[in-house]
């Protein structure tokens, strides 16, 4: 249960640390925009939910994605920052990254997202050589 007062980017830290998807999808406006930086394939602009969750799920797939930890989640009136512990498959190893993933809120919901890499150049890599999903 949350409270009335509880800001949108705890709310989506907790669902994202507990693994609900469906929770955390419902934090997203319809409106979403995802800006993944970068030169991999899934580079650019994601405009919509249906398009933004879509790129979401082709690179947690394409990196076997799992977070480690939240580290920290920063909160401002409409915007906020999450900075997670994640680790990327390579091969048959696993390799940690810390991320940034700032965002803006509109009506109690993640309207933007930028996602900044600890090591670019890494996650181009490994996105770039996993096979595009179906």
């Amino acid at each position: 249960m949350t409270s009335a007062s509880e800001h949108p980017l705890q709310v989506y830290a907790r669902a994202w640390a507990e693994g609900d998807l469906r929770a955390m999808f419902a934090m997203y406006h319809d409106d979403v925009v995802f800006r993944y930086f970068g030169t991999h394939p899934l580079a650019g602009v994601h405009r919509g939910k249906t398009a933004a969750m879509a790129a979401m799920k082709d690179f947690s797939l394409r990196t076997q994605r799992q977070l480690v930890r939240l580290v920290d989640v920063m909160e401002g009136q409409d915007c906020g920052a999450i900075v997670s512990r994640e680790s990327f498959a390579q091969g048959g190893t696993r390799l940690e990254v810390e991320r940034m993933l700032r965002y803006r809120l509109q009506d109690g919901k993640i309207i933007e997202c930028w996602v900044y890499d600890e090591d670019q150049r890494l996650v181009d890599s490994l996105v770039a050589q996993a096979p595009p999903t179906p």
